[in-house]
């Protein structure tokens, strides 16, 4: 047992001490460092793939399915590439010159190789363009004027209607996109908005919905709608005939109709029964003898939301 542990120490005597391990750590970190930074200061000839960002696309034009990048030949320092490879590896292609009179439109990327060269860093070397010259496929923006659909629920606090249909300003937009999808569009919706318990009137802004491919000369519609306090008030209105000939008479049974309205509160005190007419026409009772004739509305005040009548026809006895 004591020679194997002198052996051990032995062995253990031969490995350096902590400072001296300590120093040739160092020693091999600068020495890395060096090696390194002499590496990345040579110039290397590589092939770098870059992403394209299309810039200056007329405002007709919707691109799709194209390519998204593109290889260059280039020669740079290893500090440079690292960097390409890390954060600068987007090119930007212009297409301010290029004809969309064909499908689909060629990209000549020779032509661009200044350009390129401009997007590289000052010591960076564009030695060729490996990517083919690039077929881009297009759409063609066209206009067209679409309805819009608010979506709306609204439900109003017992006692209270609104005064008018909802307005929607405006209630149509100019929507520009490709021909194919303008073809099929029928109406652009609102996001959806809910509103309970209503007494006051509604005025509220509304976002469109978004649909891909396509742009609105404007984002947000605007919806309005007047809501007031009702109440329903009951009258007996006198029966009356129309087209009656002279020499008949008609009498009917019940001589007079109960009619019910539901009416802004503040303008029910001003109606009264002269406001409204009950008739039934004689021509029809010529026609069909025999089938009790029906009670029409002749004359009736504004803003009534509800108005109905019972019943709904009567007997009647002729004389002549």
């Amino acid at each position: 047992m004591y020679l194997k542990t002198k052996k051990i120490d032995k062995i253990l005597k031969k490995f350096p001490d902590k400072g001296r391990f300590q120093f040739f750590f160092l020693f091999f970190l600068i020495s890395i460092t060096f090696w390194f930074s002499t590496k990345l200061s040579n110039n290397y000839q590589i092939e770098q793939t870059f992403k394209i960002v299309w810039s200056d696309i007329p405002k007709n034009v919707i691109l799709s399915n194209n390519k998204s990048k593109i290889d260059l030949l280039i020669t740079a320092s290893g500090i440079q590439i690292l960097w390409y490879r890390l954060f600068k590896n987007k090119i930007i292609i212009s297409l301010k010159e290029t004809s969309f009179l064909s499908q689909p439109a060629q990209i000549s990327l020779e032509r661009k190789q200044y350009r390129f060269q401009q997007q590289l860093f000052s010591n960076t070397e564009l030695n060729q363009i490996k990517t083919d010259d690039i077929l881009l496929e297009y759409s063609l923006l066209n206009s067209k004027k679409v309805v819009v659909v608010p979506l709306v629920s609204i439900k109003y606090r017992p006692g209270y209607l609104s005064d008018s249909p909802l307005r929607v300003i405006p209630d149509s937009i100019l929507v520009t996109g490709a021909q194919s999808i303008l073809d099929t569009l029928s109406e652009i919706s609102t996001l959806p908005f809910i509103s309970n318990d209503n007494n006051r009137d509604i005025s509220e802004t509304l976002i469109l919905e978004a649909k891909e491919g396509l742009h609105y000369e404007i984002n947000q519609i605007k919806i309005l709608m007047p809501i007031s306090r009702y109440s329903e008030k009951e009258f007996m209105i006198n029966l009356e005939t129309i087209n009656l000939p002279d020499k008949v008479k008609m009498k009917f049974f019940p001589p007079k109709i109960k009619l019910k309205i539901t009416m802004p509160l503040i303008l029910l005190n001003g109606i009264n029964e002269t406001d409204f007419g009950l008739a039934i026409d004689y021509n029809l009772i010529k026609e069909e003898p025999f089938k009790l004739p029906l009670i029409f509305l002749t004359k009736k005040p504004q803003k009534i939301k509800n108005i109905s009548w019972n019943p709904k026809s009567v007997n009647y006895l002729i004389r002549k």
